[in-house]
This record gives structure tokens, sequence and C-alpha cells, in this order.
């Protein structure tokens, strides 16, 4: 995790909060967001 870790390489990733998200995050997915889709409960 070095090329992380000195910012050489990003982590891509949504967060969306709460349950009543996790439909439209789902959608988010299918519409080609890319890299992780994450719902905090």
């Amino acid at each position: 995790m070095p090329h992380i870790q000195n910012g050489s390489v990003t982590v891509d990733e949504t967060v969306v909060d709460g349950f009543a998200n996790v439909v439209p995050a789902f959608l988010g997915v299918l519409r080609g967001n890319t890299g992780k889709m994450l719902v905090r409960l």
C-alpha cells in the first residue's frame, strides 16, 4: 500500500449515507460509477 500512502495512486470511492440511499447508490453503479460504492448505514 505504499503507492496509496505516497499519493501516486488514488482510491476512487463514493460514500452515501443512510438506508434510504441504497437504491440510488445501486442505480449509480449501473450508470457507470467507477470505483467503490459504499453505503454507510
